[in-house]
């Protein structure tokens, strides 16, 4: 294995309070674009919390995957990334730089585009 190790997985986030256990990841409007191949939601945090949660609020994807097809973040990643190690910033969409308890982000606009389609109809919560 060659690189170093690195706190909460990316030197972005190195210097970052872990508040996973503190959120729920809300998705809404989701939808599927035959033509292109793509999916677009918005995602929202939900602070689950007894306590607000201070900016910069990002978010690291652990796995990405989709029975459609093999999927990548095409719009919504702040590093680059189109696959697992993507970081997403809410930041922009929190009220006055925090997130207050039981408070929901704005809404965060991601796009994925899906490789090799699998011959399936998207489930019905996607249109």
């Amino acid at each position: 294995v060659t690189g170093a190790a690195v706190l909460n997985g990316s030197s972005e986030l190195a210097d970052a309070r872990d508040v996973t256990n503190d959120v729920t990841l809300e998705l809404a409007h989701a939808r599927f674009d035959g033509k292109d191949a793509n999916v677009s939601v918005d995602v929202y945090l939900l602070n689950t919390a007894n306590a607000p949660i201070e900016g910069p609020v990002r978010a690291r994807v652990m796995t990405l995957s989709s029975q459609m097809g093999t999927p990548h973040l095409i719009v919504g990643s702040v590093n680059g990334e189109e696959e697992r190690g993507a970081i997403i910033d809410f930041t922009p969409s929190l009220h006055e730089g925090k997130l207050v308890p039981d408070e929901r982000s704005g809404p965060i606009h991601l796009v994925f585009h899906l490789d090799s389609l699998h011959p399936t109809r998207p489930p019905a919560h996607v249109r």
